[in-house]
């Protein structure tokens, strides 16, 4: 048995003798034994308790109306496989646009193009003379962090060669079109410390290239974690589902966990060998984000049941001691 299916019966058999407690047959029995201003304080307090814990809202987890159905788990699923295509689907679209855009000419290419900024490129000498060089195809992944947005060497050296307002631009303009590549940016964060691992390790997985696969951040990645959402807050548009309402929170988890995990067997069916390749870091993230969400509800739930059940045995025990 779950955690949440615990709980259900843990609330629904509380809520049972609670329900007693305050109905007229329970309050009733006790008031023959209560002098009146006693019952009349035992009342108006056992009010403010059911007003201040919202006993309603404690019943979420076992009302009927809260329960997954079967057409809840397929649109799930369905939600999930749209997501995990997502990728496949648009990758080499993105990939394409950001080659056409990088390399665009006349007004498209004041705003788009990136040929040419020294971020892209590394100083060496060359016949004893310091160049520029143009960098590979996974250059994005160097240790020295330039497309890592946490980083900061990107901007400083944007900020050199095109003035602060203009390196500003530049540089964050670089970056939402280079997500569009198929290599993607690094985890924003992350360039500096994987390069230490693989200094240590000396671990293929720690490559530049095989960093592009399995640590990177790309645009088809938030059109996966974006189509999966948008289709199941349709559905909870359409089923007129309540926003806090514990339904809603499955449906997502069950979404987004078959998207990640989705995305990644089509990838590695698609020519990827690796294990990790390909994964949508914004899916992983919402899914974090869900499950925290749910796990908050049930403990605040848990909490307020422990301090409601103490608080409704003390007023009724008060009573009790006053007789």
């Amino acid at each position: 048995m779950n955690k949440v299916d615990s709980m259900s019966n843990e609330i629904k058999e509380s809520l049972e003798v609670w329900d007693w407690r305050l109905s007229d047959e329970g309050l009733l029995e006790n008031k023959n034994s209560f002098y009146s201003d006693s019952w009349t304080e035992l009342v108006i307090k056992n009010n403010n308790v059911i007003e201040r814990y919202d006993i309603p809202k404690i019943e979420q987890l076992h009302n009927e109306t809260d329960r997954l159905t079967k057409i809840d788990i397929v649109v799930g699923l369905l939600s999930g496989s749209c997501g995990a295509l997502m990728p496949s689907f648009t990758n080499d679209f993105f990939d394409r646009l950001h080659q056409n855009l990088s390399k665009s000419n006349g007004f498209i290419g004041t705003i788009f193009n990136h040929m040419g900024q020294n971020i892209d490129t590394h100083e060496r000498k060359i016949n004893g003379e310091l160049r520029r060089v143009v960098l590979g195809k996974f250059h994005r992944f160097r240790p020295d962090g330039m497309h890592d947005i946490l980083n900061f060497n990107g901007l400083i050296t944007s900020i050199k060669q095109f003035g602060v307002l203009g390196g500003f631009y530049k540089y964050y303009n670089h970056l939402i079109l280079d997500m569009c590549s198929k290599t993607g940016i690094p985890i924003p964060g992350t360039t500096n410390f994987l390069y230490k691992i693989r200094e240590i390790v000396d671990l293929k997985l720690f490559g530049l290239k095989d960093q592009s696969e399995w640590a990177a951040v790309r645009m088809g990645d938030f059109v996966q974690m974006g189509t999966t959402e948008g289709l199941i807050q349709l559905y909870f548009i359409k089923e007129k589902i309540e926003k806090e309402s514990f339904r809603k929170l499955k449906i997502a988890i069950i979404a987004h966990g078959l998207s990640i995990i989705g995305a990644s067997f089509i990838a590695i069916e698609t020519g990827n060998t690796k294990m990790l390749s390909k994964i949508s870091y914004p899916s992983i993230l919402m899914l974090i984000k869900k499950l925290y969400i749910l796990n908050m509800k049930i403990n605040q739930i848990d909490e307020n049941i422990k301090r409601l059940d103490i608080e409704i045995n003390d007023l009724i025990d008060k009573c009790w001691s006053e007789k």
